[in-house]
């Protein structure tokens, strides 16, 4: 089966959850062009995304495939993360600075949109420590909707001069 966009999110819809065929990716993966993964109904799954899509990003619950038979859903699968929970603005936008100038991936937790996610890191839990900002270190689904930097892939990209 190949897929080149997405039909939906399953939050929009209704289905019945028993005809449902998950498809696992990891949250870095969300962006890429092209995937092979199995289903977790052994299906054999080939996504070759269109720009567009690919520049939003596959999301949790979204709808590869439907028939009355079956509903092919991405499952974005947890990961390691530290919740950062700045005290007020000041300390939102210092740690904002912070993670911006590592380039790391950056989210936000939830819909409040008043707490920020960022991939594990030990130097940055270091930092955090340092500077005395309230955090928690927890698995989550790094969802695409909460994506506040573009950029999701790991380290620099470019060389300082």
């Amino acid at each position: 089966m190949i897929i080149e966009h997405i039909i939906g999110n399953i939050s929009d819809k209704n289905i019945d959850k028993s005809n449902i065929d998950y498809v696992n990716i990891e949250w870095y993966e969300c962006q890429k062009k092209i995937h092979r993964l199995t289903s977790s109904k052994g299906r054999d799954i080939a996504i070759n995304l269109d720009k567009e899509t690919q520049t939003k990003g596959l999301d949790d619950g979204d709808i590869l495939y439907i028939n009355d038979d079956t509903a092919v859903i991405v499952n974005i699968l947890p990961a390691k993360a530290i919740i950062v929970k700045p005290k007020d603005e000041q300390e939102a936008i210092h740690c904002a600075y912070e993670i911006g100038n590592r380039h790391t991936p950056f989210f936000y937790a939830d819909d409040t949109k008043k707490t920020f996610a960022i991939p594990y890191d030990i130097p940055f839990e270091t930092l955090l420590n340092k500077m005395h900002v309230t955090y928690a270190v927890q698995d989550i689904k790094f969802l695409t909707k909460y994506r506040i930097s573009q950029n999701v892939t790991q380290g620099h990209s470019h060389t300082h001069s």
